[in-house]
């Protein structure tokens, strides 16, 4: 809330793809985090995909959430169903 300008960063690490959103909005109370799906469902899909999601915020200092999900070859999808 109240954001005016966000900054997004993608790139990898090895084997692993990172995405990175920062603001510098009001920030998150930690109850907050627990309120509504979004958060969570992102987190439940990133773990199922062997990945993390990961919230810094402070309350009136913005807040950067860093996903992560590993990167698969073309080779191990042939495989995984």
């Amino acid at each position: 809330a109240g954001v005016k300008q966000a900054c997004v960063r993608i790139w990898s690490e090895g084997r692993t793809a990172c995405v990175a959103v920062e603001d510098a909005g009001v920030g998150m109370v930690p109850a907050a985090r627990r309120q509504g799906f979004g958060l969570l469902a992102l987190q439940e899909r990133l773990e199922h995909l062997g990945g993390t999601l990961e919230i810094q915020s402070t309350h009136g200092g913005g807040t950067t959430v860093v996903a992560t999900v590993p990167l698969r070859s073309a080779e191990t999808e042939k495989r995984t169903p």
